[in-house]
């Protein structure tokens, strides 16, 4: 890719305009490496997680609609959540 800087020089005839084409430098090894381990790392740190997945919680245990967490089992015959305390028995 090319890329051009326009220099403007003043002289006693009056105004010059030079154009420079310059070449794209590309990014050394270290700096390709570094870009994509820190892309790696922002990668790993946002991406969305499933409800269901790595939870303290019991496996059968449902989603919550008040805190949005896989924690509501049935205790003492009522559905509860144990992340929030939410019961749809009161």
């Amino acid at each position: 890719m090319r890329c051009g800087v326009t220099v403007r020089l003043r002289n006693r005839c009056g105004l010059i305009c030079i154009r420079v084409h310059t070449s794209k430098q590309e990014l050394d090894e270290h700096a390709q490496k570094l870009i994509a381990e820190k892309k790696a790392e922002f990668v790993e740190r946002t991406k969305q997680t499933d409800a269901f997945a790595k939870s303290h919680f019991p496996e059968a245990a449902q989603l919550c609609a008040k805190c949005s967490t896989a924690a509501v089992v049935m205790m003492d015959g009522c559905m509860t959540c144990l992340n929030c305390g939410d019961s749809k028995c009161g």
